[in-house]
């Protein structure tokens, strides 16, 4: 993905999932090209996290310690979540 990326137009935006109430991370998005589409529209964690849940999609998953919770697992079937 990020050799893709790299391969991308200089003015390409990315679009980043960050909410309204990650300051430290959206502050991290100055000067650069990426937009979060959920701080534009005023989404916090809660009101991300019910949406999704509303859309029948699962949000979270288990993670154990020293692990993250980005990357890929595998996932039962479920509705699509629109991404």
């Amino acid at each position: 993905m990020r050799k893709y990326n790299k391969s991308l137009s200089p003015d390409a935006v990315s679009y980043i999932g960050i909410a309204t109430d990650e300051p430290k991370r959206l502050a991290r998005l100055d000067g650069t090209n990426k937009v979060s589409l959920l701080a534009k529209y005023g989404y916090t964690e809660l009101t991300r996290e019910n949406f999704v849940m509303s859309m029948g999609c699962f949000l979270r998953f288990m993670v154990t310690a020293g692990e993250t919770d980005a990357g890929s697992a595998p996932m039962p079937a479920m509705p699509s979540c629109a991404t």
